[in-house]
């Protein structure tokens, strides 16, 4: 009877140290993970496209490469960046590329704006469990031309990208990590050729 009872004890002693042990491995597996680098991004409101002339946008113009027949075409987006992780980060970089009517894609020269007039600087720090707001130009060569005035000119831009709208993000934070996340752009934002004009 005596040992019955060493035994018991020794198996509550050993079930109590088991489940401490347990709990204090799922506690340092839960902060481990709120604490890893955690950053995703998120269109917010509008979306537009524009083909700029040479005296709007100069910089776009020296900044691409373009061939014979392209133009370039500008998109803004506005982007929602959040940090998931109970650590602060810091936003370093930032690449785009958009996905054309043809489904491929084309890396984009990207600017990043205070608001639509003042270019925006980066590193742009980003508070733990919390959201910042990102303001994004992405400009690619295109095939086009300058038909139709700004009406024109903008429906030419939105003609080039997929029906979809796809855009692809990879952000460069701290030490080196880095995210990529492809996103599906608010549907109808862009303008168009209409199929009856189209046709």
């Amino acid at each position: 009877m005596p040992l019955d009872i060493e035994s018991t004890k020794e198996a509550i002693s050993l079930g109590a140290s088991f489940m401490a042990l347990a709990s204090t491995a799922y506690f340092w597996l839960v902060r481990a993970n709120r604490e890893r680098a955690q950053v995703q991004v998120q269109p917010v409101g509008q979306t537009w496209g524009n083909v700029p002339m040479p005296q709007e946008d100069p910089e776009a113009y020296q900044r691409l490469t373009l061939e014979e027949g392209q133009i370039p075409a500008t998109y803004g987006i506005d982007f929602a960046v959040v940090n998931n992780s109970s650590l602060p980060n810091a936003l370093l970089g930032v690449k785009g590329w958009l996905q054309l009517a043809d489904d491929s894609w084309r890396e984009a020269y990207v600017r990043i704006w205070e608001d639509s007039e003042t270019p925006g600087k980066l590193p742009m720090n980003l508070s733990a469990l919390n959201t910042a707001g990102l303001q994004l130009t992405l400009t690619i060569p295109i095939i086009g031309n300058y038909d139709g005035g700004f009406q024109g000119r903008r429906e030419t831009a939105g003609n080039a990208l997929a029906q979809e709208h796809r855009v692809r993000l990879e952000l460069t934070a701290l030490q080196g990590k880095t995210f990529l996340q492809d996103m599906l752009l608010p549907a109808d934002e862009l303008e168009r050729t209409s199929l009856s004009q189209a046709a």
